[in-house]
Formats: structure tokens, C-alpha cells, sequence
């Protein structure tokens, strides 16, 4: 100890005589004198006593015993007190003052020390990093926030004192809704800057947690698969997205992460659990592997998997009584209905087993599972065929598996055991859906004479006639359904349509002003709208307006956030207008719906900026999806004019 502690001396008395900052020498110029002035010897001395003032303090930071620890710790206050005498640098000496009474423990003296040196200069980081971490001690974690906030208004871009805030709303203040903006603020600096990835994939993942917590479950898995577009070793965003598709009940998805964690921790009882329910479903012959982790669990996992591994093996007593008692506490765990209408039907209770498999079918077929759904439904009308909701679910699980015919012999069915009018509509609009126009109207005219006062079957005629291309005709029965109910905003909205389709323009922007008075929260007709001026360079102002009204009631819509990057393109705003058709191609590409209108905008804002090598890629990417000479002739065009270029 002693021999290190010579070390520190030395070098800090090597760095006061060198390296610290000295008044203006004073010598005689006219002479040649170099003497150094007595002010300078000063402040010499005055280092030379900040130099043992760091000497201490950074020997006490190495000592173990607490009790040598503070006595170094003292020597170091001392000292810097006395090179306080001296007016040096006082910002400096404060913090160091700070630092020392903070180790003490002495918090109270320390947030005294460091608003003196913060007083005196306000762009040293480490004052704002030691009040802050005061406060965080003294749990006043507003006042810690507002530290870190004072520091950003003097540096606004500093990523990582945003990150660190960021963290702290959201784990310390629970303020969501400053943290989420703190992330976003991160992802945006981290976008135009080299910031490292870390920020980036940290501040989705922290988003993702929120989302969770906020119950926006789509939100949070979009956050995590952006988190996983950075780092696709990232555990826990493994972790998360299992868990969230589970709840979706997408258990293809959940299959595939809940095993990619479990390839880094095998021994993870939940994801056994997730990997346990889906392979139940599935009727793998591995599920009992999974059930092994997890079921001397006493959590709702653990009585879960007792009870379907008790229905595989036919222990229906001991399978009855865990999965009845996992329904008290999740009543709609279609694992577990699945599971006891499989023991009712062995102990042939046949009114219990039929309403769990309805149940189940119900469950399944809200969760997207068509095929558990057609599975329970199939098994549900064995037991009872006179129920006419069995049949309609079975038709609309058919209709989901693009199985039309299906679906329509189900619904017939339906119309047998209880006629509707709806269920006859839906028949017909099944029947276009095949290409048989005859058979479609065929229903619809069966529909208008069951009820001839009802809108319904004129409208469904109007959407057939549009199908096959024939507007004028969807314009007239679609006006007669108007004629019949005029507070629809969806009849407004398709008459607009097929008025537009005939290049009827005043007539659909006035069908739209209608849909949007019948529903004012009718985002599509002020998307429509909007567009409609956008596409003829008409109203500009007033398109903006619309669209933006648009997105104020869905903020996330691809579609429409195309018609806002076209807005400001017919604005020449061509950089804000690439940055907002690129967000909509995002948006779009996330929801595995690309558009081939939003790539050709896209194209066209490239060329605009003076990219045609982007330009023609995108092109390329739109005719792909859907063929359009127009563009193709572009892509001919460009391609010989970047040619000729050289680009």
C-alpha cells in the first residue's frame, strides 16, 4: 500500500508542476527576464493541493476497510479545501468535494458541493451525473429526471443521457408516456447519426415491455421484431414474442421463438409450458417431453400440464380435476377445453363434452386456429345437429380456409334450421366471390323479395355489379339502398367508388362528404378524399388536411400514410414526401401487404431527388406485384437516360 500510495504521489505531483493550467507568465520582455510572477507560484500551489486532494480520494476508492476508506477519504476533503483558498478551477474542486462526501454518505453535503460547481459551469457532464445519481439514493427520482432534462436542453442530441432518462421513466418514474417518447426521441437520433446498434435494438425492446404492459399487444410484438431486425441473438425479445403469440394464440410463431430460447435455456419451465399447449393441439407425440419440466410447477403452468398429461395417458378423474381447476383461474384456455371434452366424451357425457367442444371451437376459431376450430365444431355437430350456430361457425371457418363451396353448404344449412336474411345475403356474395354472378343475384333478388324495404340486398347487388365491372348498374341499386337508409357511411363510401370508377368526380367527392356527415370518424372516405384531390393535383391544402384527419384515427395505416407522402409530393416537397411513402412501404412490408401504388409513388419521389438507380427498383418492385404499362414505360425511359449518364 505503501509503495502504490508513492506512485499516486508522484504522479500528481508530476501533473500539478506540468499538466495544470497556469496564469499568463509574466516576465520582462524588454530584459529577457523569464522569473515566474508570485501569482503563478500560486497557483502552483494551489494544484499541488488538489493534486494530494485526488491522490486520497482515488487511494480510498482502492481501500477494502471502510474505517482507513473514510479517513482517506477526510485527507482528500482537506486538501481540496485548502486548494479552494487559491479560486482555481472551482467548478472542479466543487465536484471533487462532491465525489468525496457522496462516498461518506453523506448525500445531502454532496448535492451541496455539486450545485456549487454546476452554478459555476454548466457543460461538465459529471456534475449532472453526480447530482443525479444523489437524488436516485435519496429516491427523489423526479428531481434526478430533471437534472438529465436540464443537461439535454444544453446537448439535445446526446444519446446516451436520453437513453439513461428514458430508462428512468420507464423503470423508476413509471412514466410511460415520457419514456416512450424518450425511445422514440433514441431511435431518431440513432437514424441519422452512427450511433451504435445497442441504443436502437435496447430502445425497441424497452418499447416492446411498455406496449406489454399497456396491453397493445400487436404494438409490442412489432417492437420486438424490430428489436430482433438488429439482433437476432437477442434473447428476450425471444422471450416476449413467444409469450405475446401465445396470448394471440398464433402458435406457429409461438412454436418457433418459445424454441429458440429454450436452445440457449433448456430448462425454462414457461417457454416448456408454451411448447407443452402447442404440441397438445397439435397432437405431436413429443408433448410429453415438455410436460416433464413443467409440471411439478405449482403455478397454473404446472397444474395445466398435469391435467393434459393426465388426459393423454386416459387418467380422466385426476385429468378432470386440474384442468377444471385451471379453468377457475383462465376460463378461456382452449388447451383445457379441448382436453376435458376428450373426458367427457370417454366417460360419455355427452352434454358436458358438447359444450366444451363448442366452446373450444369458439375460442379456436377467435384465435385465427381454423383448423382446431373446424376439429371441435366437426366433433360439436356429431353430438347435437340441429344447432344452426355449429353450422355458421363451420361455414365462416371454411370461408377463412378459402373453402367457399364448404362454406356455402354449411350456411344452407344454417337457412334450414333458422332463415336469415343476412345468411341468404352472405350465400349470394359467396357465389360472386366463385364467379357465379347468376347464382350471386340469383340470392340477392330472393333477398329483396323476402324483405323488400330492406337496404341490405340492394346494397349487396351493387357490390356484385361492381365486381363484374358494371358501375352504372352498382350506382343505381346502390342509390336505391340510399333511398332506403341514408345514414350508412358505407354506402356513401362504395357509391363514391363506383362513381369515381365512371370519372363522376363531383358526384363521389360529394358521396364522400356524405359518408364522412354519416360518420365523421370514417378515416377511409377522408383518405379517399384527400387522395382523390392529391391524384389531380387539385385542393392541395385541403387534401393535406384530409389525409391528416385520416391518420389522427389510424396513425398506423400504410395506405394512408402513402397518400400523405403524395400530398407533399404534388407539394414538391420530394424529401419529406420519399421520407413518408418509405415509412408507408414499412408499414405495409410489417403487415405482409406490399402495394404496388406505394412502390411506384416511392419511384417517383427517387427521381424527383435525382436517384433513378432507387427510381427503377422500385418501379421493378410495383410492376412485379401488378403489371402496368405505364410504368414499365417509365422504367424503359429512365433506364436509357441513366445509361446515357453514366450513372
Amino acid at each position: 500500500m505503501k509503495k502504490l500510495a508513492f506512485i499516486y504521489l508522484f504522479i500528481f505531483v508530476l501533473f500539478s508542476c506540468s499538466t495544470f493550467p497556469a496564469k499568463e507568465n509574466t516576465s520582462d520582455k524588454r530584459t529577457g527576464n523569464s522569473n515566474i510572477s508570485d501569482d503563478t507560484e500560486i497557483v502552483k500551489k494551489g494544484w499541488t493541493f488538489y493534486s494530494y486532494g485526488l491522490y486520497y480520494k482515488n487511494a480510498a476508492l482502492l481501500e477494502r476497510k471502510r474505517e482507513q476508506r473514510n479517513n482517506l477519504l477526510k485527507s482528500a476533503i482537506e486538501y481540496f479545501m485548502k486548494a479552494l483558498s487559491f479560486g482555481e478551477s472551482l467548478d472542479r474542486v466543487y465536484l471533487q468535494l462532491s465525489d468525496c462526501y457522496y462516498y461518506l454518505n453523506n448525500y445531502e453535503e454532496s448535492l451541496t458541493w455539486a450545485k456549487k460547481s454546476l452554478k459555476l459551469n454548466k457543460k461538465q457532464f459529471g456534475t449532472y451525473k453526480r447530482i443525479f445519481y444523489i437524488y436516485n439514493v435519496l429516491r427523489n427520482y423526479r428531481k434526478a429526471a430533471g437534472i438529465y432534462e436540464d443537461y439535454l436542453k444544453i446537448f439535445p442530441n446526446s444519446i446516451y443521457i436520453e437513453y439513461v432518462l428514458a430508462e428512468h421513466y420507464f423503470k423508476r418514474l413509471r412514466d410511460y408516456k415520457r419514456a416512450v417518447r424518450a425511445f422514440k426521441k433514441i431511435i431518431t437520433i440513432s437514424e441519422r447519426t452512427s450511433a451504435e446498434d445497442y441504443y436502437r435494438e435496447n430502445a425497441f425492446l424497452s418499447l416492446g415491455y411498455i406496449s406489454y404492459k399497456k396491453r397493445k399487444y400487436d404494438e409490442s410484438i412489432k417492437y420486438f421484431l424490430l428489436a430482433r431486425d438488429i439482433n437476432p441473438e437477442n434473447r428476450n425479445s425471444a422471450y416476449m414474442l413467444a409469450i405475446l403469440y401465445m396470448n394471440k394464440y398464433d402458435i406457429d410463431n409461438a412454436e418457433k421463438y418459445a424454441g429458440m430460447y429454450l436452445k440457449s435455456f433448456p430448462g425454462n419451465i414457461l417457454m416448456h409450458s408454451i411448447m407443452g399447449r402447442i404440441k397438445y393441439l397439435k397432437r405431436e407425440s413429443d408433448v410429453i417431453r415438455h410436460f416433464r419440466y413443467v409440471r411439478k410447477s405449482k403455478t397454473i403452468d404446472g397444474l395445466l400440464a398435469r391435467g393434459l398429461n393426465y388426459e393423454l395417458i386416459n387418467k380422466d378423474k385426476e385429468a378432470e380435476v386440474f384442468l377444471k381447476t385451471v379453468l377457475r383461474y383462465k376460463p378461456n384456455l382452449l388447451s383445457s377445453h379441448v382436453a376435458l371434452a376428450r373426458v367427457y366424451i370417454r366417460k360419455n357425457n355427452r352434454k358436458a363434452a358438447l359444450n366444451e367442444f363448442i366452446t373450444a371451437g369458439v375460442i379456436a376459431y377467435k384465435k385465427d386456429l381454423f383448423d382446431i376450430a373446424r376439429e371441435n365444431f366437426t366433433h360439436a355437430i356429431r353430438l347435437n345437429n340441429k344447432i344452426p350456430d355449429l353450422y355458421y361457425y363451420l361455414g365462416r371457418v371454411y370461408e377463412e380456409k378459402k373453402k367457399l363451396s364448404m362454406a356455402i353448404l354449411n350456411y344452407q344449412k344454417v337457412m334450414e334450421l333458422k332463415p336469415n336474411i343476412d345468411i341468404l345475403l352472405h350465400i349470394g356474395y359467396l357465389h360472386g366471390l366463385k364467379g357465379d354472378r347468376e347464382r350471386s343475384f340469383f340470392y340477392f333478388d330472393k333477398a329483396i323479395e323476402m324483405e323488400p324495404a330492406n337496404s341490405k340486398p340492394y346494397f349487396y347487388k351493387g357490390l356484385g355489379f361492381m365486381r363484374g365491372s358494371n358501375y352504372s348498374n352498382a350506382e343505381e341499386n346502390i342509390k336505391k339502398a340510399i333511398e332506403l337508409e341514408d345514414k350508412l357511411e358505407r354506402y356513401y363510401f362504395y357509391l363514391a367508388v363506383v362513381q369515381e370508377k365512371q370519372n363522376k368526380f363531383n358526384e363521389a367527392v360529394k358521396s364522400l362528404e356524405k359518408a364522412i356527415e354519416s360518420d365523421p370518424k370514417s378515416a377511409r372516405a377522408y383518405n379517399y378524399l384527400g387522395y382523390l384531390y392529391a391524384e389531380r393535383n387539385i385542393k392541395i391544402n385541403r387534401s393535406l388536411y384530409l389525409i391528416k384527419k385520416a391518420l389522427e384515427i389510424e396513425p398506423d395505416n400504410g395506405a394512408y400514410l402513402d397518400s400523405l407522402g403524395w400530398v407533399y409530393y404534388r407539394q414538391g416537397k420530394f424529401k419529406l414526401a420519399l421520407e413518408k411513402l418509405l415509412k408507408a412501404e414499412k408499414v405495409l412490408r410489417l403487415s405482409n401487404s406490399p402495394d404496388p401504388v406505394v412502390y411506384d409513388h416511392i419511384g417517383d419521389a427517387y427521381k424527383k431527388i435525382g436517384n433513378l438507380n432507387m427510381a427503377i427498383d422500385y418501379w421493378k418492385k410495383s410492376v412485379k406485384i401488378m403489371k402496368n404499362s405505364d410504368i414499365e414505360m417509365k422504367i424503359k425511359k429512365y433506364y436509357k437516360k441513366r445509361d446515357r449518364e453514366g450513372k
